[in-house]
């Protein structure tokens, strides 16, 4: 097993694989009555990482409400991946980066966190010497496989001539790679993301993908519930990374009330995962 999915699996184990995403969004800001800036977001980190410690151990910041900041927001997001290290915790750094080889190597060379996800429109052999800089320095990645955004649906589930979907061809290409890792049957470092709240596709999907954690987004506000991923996901929620966000920092800015959310949603998942 890989040092990154060792990681995973070490989290997992000592609270479970529900993760915490990290959106300093307008609207959230606002909420809070933080101002809209880089050290708004700061702040609002700060805070949900009080909330979250000790109660969940994967976190997952959205690159796009810091980079908006400018260089300000990105060192505010180098440094909440810091402080999400040396809280024990694991980063998950959602930035859907996607390009040719080159490119690739430059923006997996730039993760700092723990993994990052990524998109594989220029192909997936695109991304393999990423991926390969990625694996040297025990870090992971979430490919795009199958969204839960309506947009996604004609490309993803486009037919090729073998008959496959694009997201199912995706799919394999994935267990492929982790495959060629480790002849070890065990979920390697690269994963997926499939939405939560896909209630007809999951399943398949995900049976296509052996060898991979699964970070499925979706929980909460965007409709999903915890509940639902027993039945799109079946019996692989032991490698399910559930996301949700606004239902667990929704609460806040009282860090009081944020733990009492991620407590429940913390021991519901335990719950599902061991039923």
């Amino acid at each position: 097993m890989t040092a990154f999915a060792e990681r995973l699996q070490k989290i997992a184990a000592e609270h479970s694989t529900l993760c915490l995403g990290l959106d300093p969004s307008p609207r959230l800001l606002a909420a809070w009555e933080l101002p809209d800036s880089a050290a708004g977001a700061r702040e609002f980190c700060r805070r949900a990482l009080d909330a979250a410690q000790g109660l969940i151990g994967i976190v997952k910041p959205q690159a796009a409400f810091y980079e908006r900041f400018g260089a300000t927001g990105v060192a505010v997001l180098d440094e909440v991946v810091a402080e999400i290290r040396d809280r024990g915790q694991l980063s998950i750094v959602d930035c859907k980066r996607g390009d040719v080889a080159h490119t690739m190597v430059a923006y997996c060379q730039g993760l700092k966190g723990n993994a990052m996800t990524l998109t594989a429109y220029l192909g997936f052999a695109a991304l393999h010497d990423g991926l390969g800089e990625l694996v040297a320095k025990g870090a992971g990645a979430f490919v795009v496989v199958r969204s839960s955004n309506p947009e996604g649906s004609a490309l993803q589930r486009a037919r090729l001539e073998s008959g496959d979907t694009v997201a199912e061809h995706l799919a394999d290409e994935i267990t492929a790679y982790n495959r060629g890792l480790d002849a070890d049957p065990k979920p390697g470092p690269i994963g997926a993301v499939i939405g939560a709240t896909l209630e007809d596709e999951a399943l398949a999907l995900v049976e296509r993908l052996p060898l991979s954690y699964i970070l499925a987004p979706g929980v909460g506000a965007q409709g999903a519930t915890l509940g639902d991923l027993q039945s799109r996901f079946g019996g692989h929620l032991g490698r399910l990374v559930p996301t949700a966000s606004r239902s667990l920092v929704g609460p806040g800015p009282d860090i009081a009330a944020m733990r009492r959310a991620m407590a429940g949603a913390a021991e519901e998942w335990q719950r599902l995962q061991t039923d």
